[in-house]
C-alpha cells in the first residue's frame, strides 16, 4: 500500500510524496516525490531516518452513498 507522506529534514528541507516500504528498523526508505499539488514530478529519493526531524502521513477517507462519491483528506 502507498503511503502518502510529508517529510520534513534536520537542515529545513520539505518534501512531498509517496513511499510503497516504511520500515522502521531500516536505515530509511525511498520516496517518490510529488509537487504540492500531488502530481508526480519523475523522481525519487532515499532519505535516512537520523536526517529526519518529523514525517507527516496524509491519509485519504473516502465516504460513497448512493448519491455521491466524496475523497475527504485527513
Amino acid at each position: 500500500m502507498r503511503q502518502r507522506m510529508v517529510v520534513r529534514t534536520k537542515d529545513g528541507k520539505v518534501a512531498y510524496g509517496f513511499t510503497l516500504v516504511f520500515n522502521k528498523n531500516s536505515d530509511g526508505f525511498h520516496l517518490d516525490l510529488v509537487d504540492k499539488n500531488n502530481m508526480p514530478i519523475g523522481k525519487s529519493v532515499y532519505l535516512e531516518f537520523k536526517d529526519i526531524k518529523a514525517i507527516f502521513y496524509k491519509a485519504f477517507i473516502i465516504i460513497q452513498t448512493l448519491q455521491c462519491k466524496e475523497i475527504y483528506c485527513v
